[in-house]
């Protein structure tokens, strides 16, 4: 969860540091909605979760790794600035993870192997092909429309797809405090990418 939020800040940070893009006022405000919003979803499991050094490292590196994402990021709008075809940068780096993976693994003595289920092979595909590859390439070519910025803060969206799935599928039930989180990033997305500005000029007399 807050993983989501430190991308929209740190790509809004990179952005403009490494090409000078000027931060917009509305995105500040958008942040201050954001975050709060999400921790407001996930309140119910912050305050009963118990602070262990094993949780505390998995939070560590799920930052560490976001922080290596929001900088993936500047290195794909740079790409694109050059010209340079989105599925090819893609392809490298998918090789260069998938070797780097498989080294720390072997490292740490897993076993490789494949399961024959039908489901997990499957999944696995699903995985590849549209989660990775075809998400992948979206969502960057995304980045280069309308920026890293605005991009990564519609990740924000991505929990909230699967607590949705999860409400169908598995019985999540909405409280309070995670209907009023929804409403807060809601809020925060339609500012982000002026939304208001939209409704303004559709109220206006032509």
């Amino acid at each position: 969860m807050p993983k989501i939020d430190f991308v929209s800040g740190a790509k809004r940070v990179y952005d403009y540091l490494f090409f000078r893009t000027p931060v917009p006022r509305v995105f500040y405000l958008a942040l201050a909605l954001g975050p709060p919003g999400m921790a407001l979803i996930f309140w119910q499991d912050l305050v009963t979760v118990e602070a262990t050094w094993e949780l505390l490292g998995a939070i560590g590196l799920t930052l560490l790794g976001t922080y290596g994402f929001s900088l993936g990021n500047m290195v794909s709008v740079r790409h694109q600035r050059c010209c340079l075809q989105i599925n090819t940068p893609n392809a490298f780096a998918m090789l260069y993870g998938g070797i780097l993976m498989g080294l720390i693994a072997w490292a740490q003595g897993a076993s490789f192997s494949l399961p024959a289920e039908p489901i997990y092979l499957g999944v696995l595909v699903y995985l590849a092909v549209i989660g990775s590859v075809a998400g992948f390439g979206a969502y960057f070519m995304l980045v280069g429309r309308i920026g890293a910025g605005k991009a990564a803060y519609a990740t924000v969206l991505f929990p909230l797809v699967a607590l949705v799935l999860s409400t169908v599928f598995k019985g999540y039930q909405w409280n309070a405090d995670a209907l009023i989180g929804l409403a807060m990033i809601v809020s925060g997305n339609l500012l982000m990418f002026n939304a208001h500005r939209l409704v303004w000029r559709w109220r206006q007399p032509v």
